[in-house]
């Protein structure tokens, strides 16, 4: 038997080479994706490094000139006038709101001459008024503030020859001269000294209550006294004529005595005469208000003369919040007009028919603000209703003429003459009193509706009109031979309708002027003109202790009709801290605020540091519950008016375009983006064209384009970053989304033991290795030795494609012979690599 021949080595099948695999989707989205990732960090690496190097705004936290300008222009910006005394005292005031005078010589002086330092010994400061209040002879003259020295060398040792100040200290001699002056009168009543330190100055306080029930009508007027030594002169400050009609002047003053100095004193301008010592000015107020008022035909004629004063920015508007505050709320504030007219028939106490008052009207004004880009506003209660007693009083003091006036008040007079409530006497004395224009007896005329009691008066026709003032152009009234008015609609100056009301009338004045509580003042107005008008967004949350808030509103005279107690056509603004927080009664909270208020301010926005309105601001209709808000005013929180607007069930639509724009264009204004800024004001003008100040602002901008403080190009460049960077974080999350749709969602390979199955089908990650060839298997020879009793023949092959029953006896040995292995004639479990399954088994031979 010849020896077997190996197995000769598989033939493995040809097998194509493996194809160059092509690039996938997949590829491209990973590049694509990583391109827009390098191109976003360049994007925001060189934003973020312009931002950080402060190329985008030019904002230093100051208001620039020009920028203040355009909202408080010249003629109408602040501006101090000082009256400065050789005596030692220097006097600075507001020449817009307020005028002076000083009395020096004989001669009293005011408007621009008192620029010149003279030997002062009364000066005198107060509202200014119109002409009309001035011609009136039933106008109550305004509060003012009086301070007086005396230029005798021998001031104290005169005063301590008395025997009441011996060891007394230089500033108790002062206080008890004063008190003494003033209590002369007895119907004169001194509170307590109080200490009091305005500005750094100590002072002495002592208020003085007036109460004349002379001619059966009561009347109260009060003076608040501070008295000071300074570089050992004595000096009396006192802001006189407080009533229950007009107590709101008062902080203005009080802000005058809070930038008085007492320095400069020139020792020449004493003089030696024992008799200064008493000389006018440090007596009782009467007798100052008479040496000055007695000398004002003398006044020279150079008073009138007009003055020029450059331009300073005002402490309200000098840094960029504060100006964003008020300018930003300026579009949404308007003036709020109320013509009423009623006929009011009253009756007799004891029964019977008074006379019939024809024609009682009342005109006045105050501020609101918009809080519903569809027309609702909201302002002051006070603003647009009308007491009773208010009419009967605007009866006589609204009077066409001086002729009608008198006519109107003997009416009154004969009334109460008949309702036994004063005597004849007195009625005639109250004639001749107003005929020689007593401010006491016009006191009097003011306070005759008191005496009325509200049961007997009844308002038999009553007829309401409201104007609403949205530009710079003034409202107008048209007069009628009747006294009465009409309005004179416009397109800035449109009618409304009183929508809601909220209005306690069941307090008087005089309540309020002792510190008594109105609890509801807020009224709703619609307008009924259709618009998209700018709004302001009301904040419940209340208004913080030193926070900063501001004031926004038309300001008018402190007397006279609308037609011609316009003060301005253009809004006013005030900002300071808050300083005191009140009750204000049914869950509101009132809150002092350390800046005066102004006639035509109340119902107007206070406006919070996010201009945010989280008050509205007061007038003359409420008081601090303790009288001692100095130099401040009060405003209430927002409480109101939501209350109102849910009573209602009113959906406010707070978000207005025109506002939006508006705020914006302010915002790049203060950066210095000035290219931005016009477009946005010129936005802010086309969507509310009632906004005269985008306008202004507008050219303004464009005016800057090229200066120092011109931002435009960097925040250019800026806003293509932004835009490259928008655009490459779109386009980078929607590669990655496309990513991974297709790898979990459109293309899912499902991963098995055996491989990758795709469209139903295993795939073998192995099949297109490179094979390597197996080496071939070579069978042990023939042995010669016997064979063992159990050998059995080789099996015989099977048909291609059958795996074989293959046993692998191991033979018993034979005379000691080592077994040996049968031929493998199975293929291997596993294939080689490189061999394919099933192998061709050998050929027989």
């Amino acid at each position: 038997m010849q020896p077997q021949q190996p197995y000769p080595a598989p033939q493995s099948p040809m097998q194509p080479a493996a194809p160059k695999k092509p690039r996938e989707l997949r590829d491209y989205l990973i590049w694509g994706m990583v391109a827009c990732g390098v191109l976003l960090v360049l994007c925001l690496g060189a934003w973020i490094t312009i931002e950080l190097m402060g190329k985008t705004s030019s904002d230093t936290g100051k208001t620039q000139k020009g920028v203040a300008a355009v909202l408080e222009p010249e003629s109408s910006v602040p501006y101090t006038r000082t009256i400065t005394s050789t005596l030692g005292v220097k006097i600075p005031y507001n020449a817009r709101e307020l005028e002076g005078f000083g009395f020096a010589e004989d001669v009293t002086y005011s408007d621009t001459d008192l620029s010149e330092a003279r030997p002062y010994t009364v000066m005198r400061v107060r509202p200014v008024e119109t002409s009309e209040a001035t011609r009136s002879e039933v106008t109550l003259a305004s509060p003012e503030l009086r301070i007086t020295s005396s230029p005798a060398k021998g001031y104290w040792e005169l005063l301590a020859t008395k025997k009441e100040y011996k060891d007394l200290s230089k500033i108790d001699m002062l206080v008890k001269e004063t008190v003494s002056a003033h209590t002369q009168d007895k119907m004169v009543e001194a509170s307590d000294t109080e200490v009091k330190n305005i500005n750094d100055i100590d002072y002495r306080k002592v208020t003085f209550t007036t109460t004349n029930e002379r001619y059966g009508v009561k009347t109260v007027s009060r003076e608040d006294c501070y008295m000071t030594v300074q570089h050992d002169r004595p000096y009396v400050a006192c802001i006189s004529g407080i009533r229950s009609s007009n107590f709101a002047v008062t902080p203005q003053l009080e802000t005058v005595l809070e930038g008085v100095t007492y320095d400069g004193l020139d020792s020449k301008a004493l003089v030696s005469d024992a008799t200064g010592a008493t000389d006018a000015s440090m007596l009782d107020a009467k007798a100052a208000e008479q040496a000055a008022d007695n000398s004002s035909s003398q006044m020279n004629e150079g008073s009138n003369k007009s003055s020029k004063s450059s331009y300073e920015i005002p402490a309200y508007l000098a840094s960029t919040s504060g100006f964003t505050m008020l300018a930003g709320a300026s579009p949404a504030t308007v003036r709020v007009g109320t013509l009423y007219c009623a006929d009011i028939k009253l009756s007799l106490p004891e029964g019977g028919d008074g006379p019939t008052l024809t024609g009682a009207c009342v005109d006045k004004a105050g501020s609101g603000f918009f809080i519903s880009r569809d027309g609702y506003l909201a302002t002051s209660g006070s603003s647009v209703q009308v007491k009773p007693q208010e009419a009967i009083s605007a009866y006589i003091t609204n009077a066409p003429d001086s002729e009608q006036a008198l006519d109107r008040l003997q009416r009154i007079l004969d009334y109460l003459v008949e309702s036994r409530s004063i005597m004849q006497t007195d009625a005639d004395a109250l004639v001749a009193g107003v005929q020689e224009r007593d401010q006491d007896i016009i006191a009097k005329i003011n306070a005759l509706s008191t005496l009325i009691a509200p049961e007997d008066i009844s308002v038999t026709k009553e007829q309401y009109s409201y104007a609403v003032q949205l530009a710079d152009k003034p409202i107008v009234v048209n007069q009628n031979g009747d006294g009465s008015g009409s309005f004179a609609y416009t397109d800035t100056v449109i009618e409304a309708a009183l929508e809601a009301k909220n209005y306690s009338t069941d307090i008087t004045q005089a309540q309020i002027y002792d510190g008594g509580v109105v609890k509801s003042d807020t009224a709703l107005l619609k307008m009924k003109k259709s618009a998209t008008y700018p709004t302001l967004t009301l904040q419940d949350d209340g208004i913080a202790d030193k926070a900063t808030v501001g004031l926004v509103g038309l300001p008018m005279y402190a007397y006279g009709s609308l037609a011609s107690a316009q003060f301005r056509a253009t809004p006013m603004y005030r900002a300071n801290a808050v300083t005191q927080t009140f009750s204000g009664g049914e869950g509101q909270k009132t809150r002092a605020i350390a800046t005066s208020s102004h006639a035509g301010l109340v119902g107007g926005p206070a406006v919070g540091i996010d201009g945010d309105v989280v008050g509205v601001a007061t007038y003359g209709n409420l008081n601090c519950p303790d009288r001692k808000c100095f130099a401040g005013t009060v405003v209430r929180d927002t409480t109101g008016i939501t209350s109102l607007v849910k009573q209602r069930n009113i959906t406010l639509q707070t978000k207005s375009a025109s506002m939006t724009a508006w705020r914006e264009g302010l915002s790049q204004l203060t950066r210095g983006n000035y290219q931005a800024a016009t477009k946005l004001f010129a936005q802010a003008n086309s969507l509310y064209p009632q906004n005269y100040l985008a306008a202004k602002y507008a050219d303004y901008s464009k005016s800057q384009y090229g200066t120092a403080t011109d931002t435009s190009t960097m925040n250019t460049v800026v806003g293509v970053l932004q835009m490259m960077s928008v655009i490459a974080a779109g386009i980078l999350v929607l590669l990655g989304l496309v990513y991974i749709a297709l790898k979990f969602i459109i293309r899912p390979h499902t991963e098995t033991q055996y491989g990758q199955m795709a469209g139903g089908q295993y795939i073998d990650p192995n099949q297109w290795r490179q094979q390597v060839p197996v080496q071939p298997q070579t069978i042990a020879p023939q042995s010669t030795m016997p064979q063992p009793t159990n050998w059995q023949p080789p099996a015989q092959p099977q048909p291609y494609g059958q795996q074989p029953s293959v046993q692998n006896p191991v033979s018993s040995p034979v005379n000691g012979a080592q077994p040996y292995a049968q031929p493998q004639t199975q293929p291997p479990t596993e294939n080689a690599p490189g061999q394919t399954w099933p192998l061709q088994p050998p050929t027989q031979q």
